[in-house]
């Protein structure tokens, strides 16, 4: 009998796997997601190709950055009495069978009659306002393209956050992005008024780890 030799391959977890997706429908998406992913640590995503992006979980560094910047947008609302609603890694369904999920997000509604659906588990509308943080160097290339996506999508004002540079690559529509670097960041738009101080989120990482 001739011997049989077993191949084995091993698959490592990258920041950015790719996985054919050529059946789920954005229901069955969403009820995959939700059943087996750790929302808060584990992103998924779905290009126009039809093809998952998974990330693994973040650093501690990069949740607290996200945590702080949550909370600073929440605050925002509530001093100013806005009707939107922040959101903190929600999965968005926008067109072309493209879903996306941002570190934060912000919906915006000009009018209290307005309600907004954000109760459903499928979010099919894309936030006014985003905030990507990036984790490590490697991943600021495919976040700068990510933003762009965001834009292409309808967000009206994008921030890029980047630790390892202590700056924020800020988007908006029919605009280069402008990078800022000093001690606060100002939104615009569906932000206005809206602020951070950086160096209350740079400090959040608490080991300085080496980039």
């Amino acid at each position: 009998m001739p011997e049989v030799t077993k191949h084995v391959s091993i698959a490592k977890f990258l920041p950015a796997t790719l996985i054919p997706d050529t059946v789920l429908s954005d229901d069955r998406l969403e009820r995959f997601a939700s059943a087996t992913l750790d929302v808060e640590n584990i992103r998924c995503e779905r290009t126009r190709d039809g093809m998952l992006r998974i990330y693994p979980p973040a650093p501690e560094a990069t949740r607290l950055m996200v945590t702080k910047i949550y909370s600073e947008l929440s605050l925002w609302i509530a001093r100013t009495g806005r009707y939107g609603q922040p959101m903190l890694r929600r999965r968005f369904f926008l067109e072309d069978s493209v879903m996306m999920c941002p570190d934060v997000a912000y919906i915006e509604s000009r009018s209290r009659k307005k309600r907004l659906n954000i109760t459903a588990s499928i979010l099919k509308l894309c936030p006014n306002f985003v905030v990507e943080v990036c984790s490590y160097p490697r991943e600021l290339r495919p976040l700068k393209d990510k933003m762009l996506r965001w834009i292409a999508n309808g967000i009206e004002l994008g921030w890029l956050m980047v630790p390892q540079e202590q700056c924020v690559f800020i988007y908006s529509p029919g605009s280069e992005p402008e990078i800022v670097d000093g001690e606060f960041v100002v939104g615009e738009g569906p932000a206005e008024e809206f602020f951070v101080l950086l160096d209350d989120v740079w400090r959040l990482d608490v080991y300085r780890r080496y980039y």
